[in-house]
């Protein structure tokens, strides 16, 4: 990782107003913003899927343009400086700005009969999917932009309109609906259990094959749990991100899933 410079902090600029657009890049303000919510360049880069040199190579850039040191650098992440919690301040009310007219935009698209819904690929092709077919007919003039993803969607930000997703969102200005329970069942296929038998018991798991399933929102600890084993990877002889590929697998024959 890269790391910040720690040159001295000079004055900040009286007005950090509509003059802040004259002398930076919006793109590098908004990296900053990322990393001034999260103060975690590592999270930050994970947000913005891009690498942690880039995330210190635009703030430092962010940092030269303006003439003022932004953070200040800690064991286990960053802090906004005096003159970056102004800075900090100034990013958000653009970002507020820029998302109330993409938000009036979505409205009038939505108005047209565009809705965004982001879910897992798993509930997005299994369960979602199956119920288009009655949706479509009730609502013919509207498209669904169906965004299949482990990655949650950030709703306030206008990536979706709805999200439907495994974890529980922890913003507070979100409207939440639980809509149901998501249980784990190990199953097998024919195939699996012609060639390789089925277990009777807990016990007689260890003997056999997985096929496992990772990723974002996913809850990893189900075959721990189960099979009592601190490392189930030890029987996994498929590991996908994937819904469809994990089902397919499983339908193949090529071990257990859950």
């Amino acid at each position: 990782m890269g790391k910040l410079s720690h040159q001295p902090a000079a004055k900040m600029p009286q007005s950090i107003g509509p003059s802040l657009l004259e002398r930076v890049s919006w793109d590098d303000l908004r990296v900053f913003a990322i990393a001034g919510r999260e103060l975690s360049l590592r999270k930050a880069a994970a947000a913005l899927r891009t690498s942690s040199s880039t995330v210190v190579r635009r703030i430092e850039r962010l940092e030269a343009n303006l003439g003022v040191r932004l953070f200040d650098r800690l064991p286990d992440g960053v802090a906004l400086t005096s003159e970056g919690r102004s800075v900090f301040a100034a990013a958000q009310e653009m970002e507020r700005a820029s998302l109330s007219v993409r938000a009036q935009l979505d409205h009038e698209l939505t108005k047209r009969g565009v809705v965004k819904c982001a879910v897992t690929e798993g509930l997005g092709t299994f369960w979602i999917v199956p119920h288009l077919a009655e949706f479509s007919r009730a609502n013919p003039h509207t498209l669904v932009d169906l965004r299949c993803s482990t990655h949650s969607a950030d709703v306030l930000r206008m990536e979706a309109d709805v999200a439907i997703q495994l974890t529980r969102p922890d913003r507070p200005d979100q409207v939440v609906t639980r809509l149901g329970r998501l249980h784990v069942y190990p199953f097998a296929s024919r195939r699996y259990v012609e060639t390789y038998g089925l277990p009777r018991n807990v016990d007689e798991m260890i003997r056999h094959r997985l096929v496992r399933q990772t990723g974002p929102q996913l809850d990893e600890s189900a075959w721990p749990r189960f099979l009592g084993l601190a490392d189930p990877e030890v029987l996994a002889v498929v590991r996908t991100n994937a819904s469809a590929a994990h089902f397919y697998a499983v339908e193949l024959g090529l071990g257990i899933g859950a």
